[in-house]
C-alpha cells in the first residue's frame, strides 16, 4: 500500500484536520471573543507563518464547539479576502447579510446595505446570538483608498451597540496597514486585542513530522532539529522539508544521506520565498540584520534587531548575538552572515559522511550561546582558497574540540585526522587545555575510537547527551 504524502501544503489549509500546533493561541483567540465585551481580535505575523490556516482552523465548527459554551448562541462569518479579485464595500457587508439572511439576496446600494445589515444585526443580538466575522487578509480592506472612514466607523458601531466582534490577519499591526493617517487613527483598531503569530515551537515542528506515522509513513520524528535548523519554525518551510523528508526517509542508506539530500532540495524549493523575505520583509533592515549576525549590533540598529527577533527573522543566541532563522538562508541568498574573524570556543570536525550530524551539533551549541566553527570535509580545493587559513585559525583559537561521527572508523579519513591530530598535539604539549569530546548518534564505543581519542568524553546524540554536551562546554566559558 502507497502512502500518502502529508507535507508540501504551500497554501492555507482548507481542511482544518490536518491542522498542527497553535493550541494555546486558538484557545485564547476563542476566549476573548466569548468574553462578556465581546472583544476583537487582530492576528498579525510575517508571511508563510501560518495565519490564514490559524483563522480557517477556528472557524471551524468542531473547533469552536471543543472552545465555547453555548455554541449555538454565535454565529461566524468566514470572508477569504486574498481570494477576491475586487474586494468592495459591497460585497463585503453584502457576504455578512447573506449569511445572516441567506434566502435574500444582499442589496446592491451602499446605503441599503448599512441599513438591511444594521437591522438584521439588531435583531441577531435581540435573539441572544453573537456575530463573529472572521476577515483574512485585512489589509485588502485597510489598505484599501476605496474603503473610506465611513465604512470603519459602520464596523465600529456594530461592535458599540450589538454583538459583533471581529477577528482579523494582517502582516503587521492593524494601524499600519492603513491607507491614510485618518483610517489608521481610526477608532475602530481601539476594540482590538493583539495577538503576535509566532514560527512553530520546536514541539509544534515534532507534533507535525509525526503527521507521517499518521499516513503510514516513515518516522521523522527524529529530524525535529534539523527541521527547526533550516526553517526556524516557519510552517510553510517546514511543509516544504517534511514533504523531502517524507520522499527519502527509509530510501537513503543514513539519516545523514537523508538530510544532505532534503537540504539540497530545500535550499532550491525555498530561493524564491527567501528572497521575498530579504527584500520586502527585511527590505530596509537589512544593514542591522548583518550588523546583528556579525556581533553586537550598534545602537541605531537596537530597534529594528529587536523586531526582526519579534517577526522571527532573528534568532537570539547570547548576549547580543544573533542568527538567521534558517542556517541556510545566506547560503541561498549568497550572503554570508557570519563573523569569521571572531575567536570560537569550540572546533567541529567530522567526515563528510556525518557532515549534516555535525551540523545539527553545531546548530545546537549556537543555539545556546557557544561560538562553533564547523569544518566539512570536503577537499579543500573546493573551497575558497582562504579557508584553510581559516581552519588553522579556528583551531588556534578553539578552547574544545568536537569531533563526531557515525561510526568511529570515519575519523580516520586523511583531512579530519590531520584536524583532530593538531588539536591533541596542542594538548600534549600544554599549548591548550580544554576538553575533545567524541559525540555519535550510533552504537560506537571507545575500542572503536582511533587510540589518540579513546580518552575523550563520549556522548551519544540524544536529549540526555545534548544536554550533557552543553553543560560541558558551557562550564569551560
Amino acid at each position: 500500500m502507497t502512502s500518502t504524502n502529508p507535507y508540501g501544503f504551500r497554501k492555507a489549509l482548507k481542511d482544518s484536520s490536518g491542522f498542527v500546533g497553535r493550541t494555546r493561541t486558538i484557545r485564547e483567540i476563542l476566549e476573548r471573543i466569548s468574553t462578556p465585551q465581546a472583544n476583537s481580535v487582530s492576528v498579525f505575523g510575517p508571511p508563510w507563518v501560518g495565519k490564514s490556516s490559524l483563522l480557517r482552523r477556528i472557524s471551524d465548527p468542531r473547533v469552536q464547539k471543543a472552545h465555547l459554551s453555548a455554541i449555538q448562541n454565535y454565529h461566524f462569518v468566514y470572508l477569504d479576502l486574498e481570494s477576491r479579485l475586487k474586494v468592495t464595500m459591497p460585497g463585503v457587508l453584502g457576504t455578512i447579510y447573506s449569511s445572516l439572511i441567506p434566502d435574500q439576496r444582499a442589496p446592491e446600494e451602499l446605503p441599503r446595505v448599512y441599513d438591511d445589515l444594521w437591522r438584521s444585526i439588531k435583531d441577531l443580538t435581540a435573539d441572544g446570538r453573537r456575530l463573529v466575522v472572521v476577515l483574512d487578509q485585512f489589509q485588502r480592506i485597510s489598505g484599501n483608498p476605496s474603503f473610506p472612514l465611513e465604512f470603519f466607523s459602520f464596523l465600529r458601531g456594530l461592535a458599540s451597540n450589538y454583538e459583533v466582534c471581529y477577528v482579523t490577519a494582517t502582516r503587521s499591526r492593524l494601524h499600519e496597514m492603513c491607507h491614510n493617517r485618518e483610517i489608521a487613527a481610526s477608532d475602530f483598531f481601539n476594540i482590538f486585542d493583539n495577538v503576535r503569530l509566532l514560527p512553530f515551537s520546536p514541539e509544534e515542528v515534532g507534533e507535525l513530522l509525526r503527521q507521517s506515522e499518521s499516513a503510514a509513513g516513515p518516522d521523522l520524528e527524529s529530524f525535529q532539529d534539523f527541521v527547526m535548523a533550516l526553517t526556524g519554525g516557519f510552517p510553510l518551510f517546514a511543509q516544504i522539508l517534511g514533504k523531502r523528508l517524507f520522499e527519502l526517509a527509509g530510501k537513503e542508506a543514513s539519516d545523514g544521506r537523508v538530510m544532505a539530500r532534503a537540504s539540497d532540495d530545500f535550499k532550491q524549493d525555498v530561493a524564491g520565498q527567501f528572497a521575498y523575505i530579504w527584500n520586502k520583509g527585511i527590505e530596509s533592515r537589512q544593514s542591522c540584520f548583518q550588523e546583528a549576525c556579525r556581533g553586537a549590533p550598534s545602537d541605531d540598529c537596537v530597534a529594528k534587531v529587536q523586531e526582526l527577533t519579534d517577526e522571527g527573522y532573528l534568532l537570539p543566541v547570547g548576549s547580543n548575538r544573533y542568527l538567521p532563522f534558517s542556517r541556510v538562508f545566506g547560503e541561498v541568498l549568497g550572503i554570508e552572515f557570519d563573523q569569521h574573524d571572531a575567536p570560537h570556543d569550540v572546533f567541529i570536525a567530522c567526515n563528510s559522511i556525518d557532515y549534516e550530524l555535525g551540523r545539527l551539533v553545531h546548530d545546537h551549541l549556537v543555539r545556546h550561546g557557544v561560538r562553533a566553527f564547523f569544518g566539512d570535509s570536503t577537499p579543500l580545493d573546493s573551497r575558497r582558497g582562504d579557508f584553510g587559513e581559516e581552519i588553522d585559525k579556528a583551531l588556534d583559537s578553539a578552547r574544545d574540540l568536537i569531533v563526531v561521527m557515525s561510526r568511529g572508523e570515519h575519523l580516520e579519513s586523511p583531512f579530519v585526522k590531520s584536524e583532530w591530530k593538531l588539536f591533541i598535539n596542542e594538548k600534549r604539549s600544554g599549548r591548550k587545555s580544554g576538553n575533545v569530546l567524541c559525540v555519535h548518534d550510533g552504537d560506537v564505543l571507545v575500542e572503536h575510537l582511533p587510540i589518540s581519542l579513546r580518552d575523550c568524553h563520549l556522548l551519544a546524540w540524544d536529549d540526555t547527551g545534548k544536554e550533557r554536551l552543553v553543560r560541558w562546554v558551557a562550564s569551560d566559558k
